[in-house]
Protein backbone atom coordinates (compact mmCIF):
# COMPACT_ATOMS: atom_id res chain seq x y z
CA UNK A 1 0.00 0.00 0.00
CA UNK A 2 1.44 3.58 -0.97
CA UNK A 3 1.97 4.43 2.94
CA UNK A 4 4.13 3.50 5.71
CA UNK A 5 1.37 1.25 7.47
CA UNK A 6 3.41 -2.53 8.05
CA UNK A 7 2.72 -5.03 5.24
CA UNK A 8 3.02 -8.11 7.92
CA UNK A 9 2.80 -8.07 11.54
CA UNK A 10 0.29 -7.64 13.97
CA UNK A 11 -0.46 -4.25 13.24
CA UNK A 12 -0.84 -4.91 9.56
CA UNK A 13 -4.67 -3.77 8.04
CA UNK A 14 -6.18 -7.13 6.25
CA UNK A 15 -7.11 -7.10 3.51
CA UNK A 16 -10.82 -6.83 4.00
CA UNK A 17 -10.04 -3.23 6.00
CA UNK A 18 -7.75 -1.62 3.32
CA UNK A 19 -10.84 -2.41 0.84
CA UNK A 20 -13.34 -1.23 3.42
CA UNK A 21 -10.79 2.06 3.86
CA UNK A 22 -10.60 2.12 -0.12
CA UNK A 23 -14.56 2.09 -0.39
CA UNK A 24 -14.68 4.74 2.56
CA UNK A 25 -12.52 7.10 0.88
CA UNK A 26 -14.40 6.79 -2.59
CA UNK A 27 -17.56 7.53 -0.77
CA UNK A 28 -16.27 11.13 0.49
CA UNK A 29 -14.23 11.57 -3.20
CA UNK A 30 -17.56 10.89 -4.78
CA UNK A 31 -19.59 13.44 -2.53
CA UNK A 32 -16.68 16.11 -3.20
CA UNK A 33 -16.80 15.13 -6.99
CA UNK A 34 -20.35 15.91 -7.11
CA UNK A 35 -20.07 19.00 -4.80
CA UNK A 36 -17.36 20.27 -7.87
CA UNK A 37 -18.61 19.11 -10.55
CA UNK A 38 -22.21 18.15 -9.54
CA UNK A 39 -25.14 18.55 -12.94
CA UNK A 40 -22.05 20.49 -14.94
CA UNK A 41 -20.56 16.54 -15.78
CA UNK A 42 -23.78 14.83 -15.55
CA UNK A 43 -25.14 17.46 -18.31
CA UNK A 44 -22.42 16.75 -20.55
CA UNK A 45 -22.65 12.62 -20.28
CA UNK A 46 -26.30 13.20 -20.85
CA UNK A 47 -25.79 15.39 -24.13
CA UNK A 48 -23.99 12.58 -25.56
CA UNK A 49 -26.77 10.07 -25.09
CA UNK A 50 -29.75 11.96 -26.13
CA UNK A 51 -30.96 15.49 -26.36
CA UNK A 52 -32.99 17.17 -23.36
CA UNK A 53 -36.50 18.48 -24.17
CA UNK A 54 -36.66 22.39 -22.89
CA UNK A 55 -38.15 22.19 -19.61
CA UNK A 56 -39.09 24.89 -16.98
CA UNK A 57 -36.67 25.26 -14.07
CA UNK A 58 -36.68 22.53 -11.59
CA UNK A 59 -38.10 23.61 -8.23
CA UNK A 60 -35.72 23.55 -4.84
CA UNK A 61 -36.96 20.11 -3.89
CA UNK A 62 -36.37 18.77 -7.29
CA UNK A 63 -32.64 20.04 -7.21
CA UNK A 64 -31.94 18.84 -4.28
CA UNK A 65 -33.22 15.43 -5.09
CA UNK A 66 -30.90 15.47 -8.09
CA UNK A 67 -27.98 16.50 -6.45
CA UNK A 68 -28.79 13.82 -4.04
CA UNK A 69 -28.68 11.39 -6.30
CA UNK A 70 -25.72 12.61 -8.51
CA UNK A 71 -23.78 12.35 -5.47
CA UNK A 72 -24.76 8.68 -4.69
CA UNK A 73 -24.46 7.44 -7.87
CA UNK A 74 -21.16 9.22 -7.63
CA UNK A 75 -19.88 7.87 -4.37
CA UNK A 76 -20.94 4.67 -4.93
CA UNK A 77 -18.52 4.69 -8.35
CA UNK A 78 -16.02 6.04 -6.70
CA UNK A 79 -16.49 3.29 -3.62
CA UNK A 80 -16.56 0.45 -5.81
CA UNK A 81 -13.37 1.53 -8.13
CA UNK A 82 -11.31 2.20 -5.18
CA UNK A 83 -12.20 -0.78 -2.62
CA UNK A 84 -12.02 -3.00 -5.62
CA UNK A 85 -8.55 -1.73 -6.52
CA UNK A 86 -7.27 -1.51 -2.74
CA UNK A 87 -8.64 -5.15 -2.13
CA UNK A 88 -7.02 -6.56 -5.27
CA UNK A 89 -4.09 -4.69 -4.50
CA UNK A 90 -3.67 -6.14 -1.08
CA UNK A 91 -4.41 -9.61 -2.12
CA UNK A 92 -1.66 -9.60 -4.55
CA UNK A 93 0.62 -8.21 -2.07
CA UNK A 94 -0.01 -10.67 0.41
CA UNK A 95 0.13 -13.22 -2.57
CA UNK A 96 3.63 -12.24 -3.65
CA UNK A 97 5.35 -11.28 -0.87
CA UNK A 98 6.27 -7.57 -1.88
CA UNK A 99 4.70 -3.59 -1.74
CA UNK A 100 5.45 -2.70 -5.43
CA UNK A 101 4.01 -1.47 -8.48
CA UNK A 102 2.62 -4.64 -9.97
CA UNK A 103 0.31 -5.19 -7.07
CA UNK A 104 -0.95 -1.75 -8.10
CA UNK A 105 -1.31 -3.09 -11.47
CA UNK A 106 -3.35 -6.19 -10.70
CA UNK A 107 -5.17 -3.61 -8.36
CA UNK A 108 -5.51 -1.33 -11.59
CA UNK A 109 -7.10 -4.26 -13.46
CA UNK A 110 -9.38 -5.59 -11.05
CA UNK A 111 -10.64 -2.01 -10.38
CA UNK A 112 -11.08 -0.57 -14.42
CA UNK A 113 -12.61 -3.77 -15.11
CA UNK A 114 -15.39 -3.40 -12.63
CA UNK A 115 -15.55 0.25 -13.39
CA UNK A 116 -16.59 -0.87 -16.78
CA UNK A 117 -19.32 -3.61 -16.06
CA UNK A 118 -22.06 -1.69 -16.64
CA UNK A 119 -21.20 -0.68 -20.26
CA UNK A 120 -21.89 -4.27 -21.30
CA UNK A 121 -19.26 -4.35 -23.75
CA UNK A 122 -16.03 -7.02 -23.57
CA UNK A 123 -14.45 -4.52 -25.72
CA UNK A 124 -14.41 -1.76 -23.42
CA UNK A 125 -13.68 -3.98 -20.09
CA UNK A 126 -10.69 -5.16 -21.71
CA UNK A 127 -9.55 -1.63 -22.15
CA UNK A 128 -10.68 -0.31 -19.07
CA UNK A 129 -9.08 -2.98 -17.15
CA UNK A 130 -5.68 -2.45 -19.27
CA UNK A 131 -5.70 1.10 -19.33
CA UNK A 132 -6.73 1.41 -15.67
CA UNK A 133 -4.08 -1.25 -14.91
CA UNK A 134 -1.38 0.75 -16.99
CA UNK A 135 -1.72 3.26 -15.49
CA UNK A 136 -1.68 2.94 -11.93
CA UNK A 137 1.39 0.11 -12.43
CA UNK A 138 3.29 3.37 -14.33
CA UNK A 139 2.76 5.91 -11.62
CA UNK A 140 3.04 3.35 -8.36
CA UNK A 141 6.29 2.18 -10.50
CA UNK A 142 7.55 6.19 -10.74
CA UNK A 143 6.67 7.08 -7.36
CA UNK A 144 6.55 4.37 -4.32
CA UNK A 145 9.40 2.19 -3.28
CA UNK A 146 9.05 -1.12 -3.45
CA UNK A 147 8.96 -2.93 -0.29
CA UNK A 148 9.98 -6.61 0.95
CA UNK A 149 7.63 -8.66 3.78
CA UNK A 150 11.33 -8.38 6.05
CA UNK A 151 11.82 -4.59 5.26
CA UNK A 152 9.06 -4.28 8.41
Amino acid sequence: MFSDAPITGPYAPSCGSRAADGAARGVIIGVAWTAAFGEDVAMVVAADKAPAPAAAPASLAARCRSATFLAARNSFSFAAFLGVFSGASCSAEQLRGRDDFLNKLVGGLAAGFVAALPTGSPRQVALSAAYTGGISGFVFFLFAPARNFDDD
